[in-house]
């Protein structure tokens, strides 16, 4: 009752003093200010969470773009990760994709790397590139009008003149556990009647190693399909180089459609043995060969164009023998390592295969036991000779067998030469088949529009050929 009277006093005080006026009197209140909650934190962005996420991946502002924001992928991604549109990812290095399973997939970690239409991804030096092992999956699905970019930062940078530039970063490596053909290059322990399938150590990848081979040529690494790998390619050692793509030991189960390779350093694609099919394959500027076939490859290509590279005039010019000069190599290189021709036994068909400027390489090459079928296409060879058959093609036989030996049929050949090598073998070759030979032939009015002349699958999500965008 105190505090209830008290308060009633002082109410009575206050209207008394309102009521005899202001005059004098300070009216003392107390402060009333509205409490304002705690702010709310601002959302992550999407980017942010996918980088919270794993130890693999970083922020970081690359000076040569800007200081634009980019994200870095490094070391060895263990679980399965799915990149994000919107921002540009470096290759820090040598990435890998999962842990090596073995052969049968029953060690290791597989996962999943999931790479969305329209990204880019980009190497700044040779020491990047990317590794996908046995038994994970790469799952690379642009779209027509938004490829996947695999490049070099300096092509990002847009500054130079990168016609005739190569070698910048180093490409992509599938390990597969797909069937090897069987010779001394299996590991220790396996192929060669020891019960283990052959398997082997992939080119360019070292320290460590990365291995491919196994019994299943039916086996998938993934999903590549419109994409772009550009300049990139790096030779470790004489012989032992990255390509822009290599495929060891792929299965069928692989989708791979709708790629390009331009101005690798080394081949453009190299398939070593399983049994990866194609389709809409575009090899442009390519330093070595653009397609190379070896160790047993038993797939198809159905849809190819090759635009062998040729140097610059400036390369010309500073030039002082042929051996400074950068050349595309054979257009088609095929090699069985010398295993029986039943070892190495695929298809190319519906290829345009030009070659217009450059005086060395082949348009195909066959040796070591391959067994290759080559059916509705045009080779434009102005250069060397449009088929470079070696006696140990296919059986190594003195006469041409269609069963055991490289074969064309619906096949144009415009060259200067048509056979080098055994020759006897090779005519026979070409004509047991429904094939048109021109040569030699005369190419003064041909240019590779020309060439592709009817030609469109590669539009609109290739570079560098007539009625696309510039590489």
């Amino acid at each position: 009752m105190k505090n209830i009277r008290s308060k009633l006093i002082l109410s009575v005080a206050t209207l008394a003093l309102i009521s005899c006026g202001n005059e004098g009197v300070t009216l003392v209140t107390e402060n009333t200010a509205p409490v304002v909650p705690p702010s709310t934190p601002a959302a992550s962005t999407p980017i942010e969470d996918l980088v919270a996420s794993t130890q693999r991946l970083t922020f970081a502002n690359e000076d040569q773009l800007g200081g634009e924001q980019i994200v870095k992928i490094n070391g060895t991604i263990t679980d399965d990760l799915e990149l994000i549109e919107g921002i540009k990812y470096e290759l820090d290095g040598r990435v890998n994709i999962g842990i090596d399973g073995g052969p049968t997939c029953e060690s290791g970690e597989g996962v999943t790397f999931e790479v969305p239409a329209g990204v880019t991804l980009y190497g700044r030096s040779t020491d990047a590139f990317l590794v996908v092992n046995r038994c994970s999956d790469l799952l690379a699905q642009g779209s027509s009008t938004a490829p996947i970019v695999f490049t070099a930062l300096t092509d990002l940078v847009g500054t130079d003149d990168l016609t005739s530039v190569t070698g910048q970063w180093g490409g992509l490596v599938i390990n597969g556990t797909g069937i090897v053909a069987e010779t001394g290059k299996c590991l220790a322990g396996t192929g060669n009647n020891t019960g283990e399938p052959c398997q082997r150590t992939v080119e360019g990848v070292e320290s460590p190693t990365a291995t491919y081979g196994g019994s299943d040529n039916g086996d998938s690494s993934g999903i590549l399909s419109f994409i772009q790998v550009k300049y990139a390619g790096f030779a470790v050692t004489e012989g032992n180089e990255l390509n822009g793509i290599t495929f060891a030991g792929v299965g069928s189960a692989t989708t791979a459609n709708n790629i390009q390779v331009h101005n690798n350093e080394d081949d453009g694609i190299e398939m070593f043995g399983g049994a990866v099919n194609f389709s809409n394959v575009v090899l442009t500027g390519n330093d070595d060969d653009s397609i190379d076939t070896d160790s047993g490859w038993n797939g198809e290509i159905n849809g190819a164009i090759v635009v062998q590279r040729a140097p610059s005039q400036a390369e010309l010019d500073a030039a002082q023998t042929d051996d400074d000069i950068d050349w595309g190599d054979n257009m088609v290189e095929s090699s069985g390592d010398e295993s029986d021709g039943a070892d190495e036994a695929y298809t190319i068909r519906n290829f345009t295969f030009i070659n217009l400027d450059n005086d060395q390489g082949d348009g195909i090459r066959l040796n070591d036991g391959t067994n290759g079928t080559f059916t509705d296409g045009t080779v434009w060879e102005s250069g060397g000779q449009c088929i470079r058959y070696q006696g140990d093609a296919g059986n190594g036989n003195a006469t041409f067998e269609a069963s055991d030996d490289p074969d064309f049929n619906d096949v144009t050949f415009n060259c200067v030469t048509l056979c080098q090598d055994d020759d006897a073998v090779c005519i026979a070759a070409v004509d047991a088949g429904n094939n048109t030979v021109n040569a030699p032939a005369d190419f003064s009015a041909t240019t590779v529009e020309t060439a592709l002349d009817g030609v469109t699958f590669y539009q609109p999500w290739a570079c560098g050929l007539p009625g696309v965008d510039p590489c």
